[in-house]
């Protein structure tokens, strides 16, 4: 992503926080399939543990594409902005003609 994520309103910036927490907690449960003794449970874990890994992707492309849809949204609106400041320009300049009577 070009842009930072300060330059992102909130919900970008809380989808990767809620990525980052999500990989965290798919990291506490491999460790804790690890030292879990019994198989089937470890192997329900590791497997919980991969659902987090793929929901924190899903998260972070999620606000990757918020994030670029953000930055097309923002560059339209100054395009349009420029448009409607010349549009103004042109029709400031223009001379009047006065109406026949």
């Amino acid at each position: 992503m070009a842009e930072t994520a300060s330059q992102h309103p909130e919900a970008v910036i809380l989808l990767f926080e809620e990525a980052k927490r999500t990989r965290s907690s798919a990291e506490r449960a491999r460790r804790l399939a690890e030292a879990i003794t019994t198989q089937d449970t470890s192997d329900n874990l590791f497997v919980y543990a991969a659902e987090l890994e793929q929901r924190a992707k899903d998260l972070d492309r999620l606000a990757t594409k918020l994030a670029e849809t953000i930055g097309r949204t923002r560059a339209l609106s100054g395009d349009i902005s420029d448009l409607i400041a010349d549009a103004r320009t042109r029709v400031k300049n223009m001379t009047l003609k006065p109406s026949p009577r």
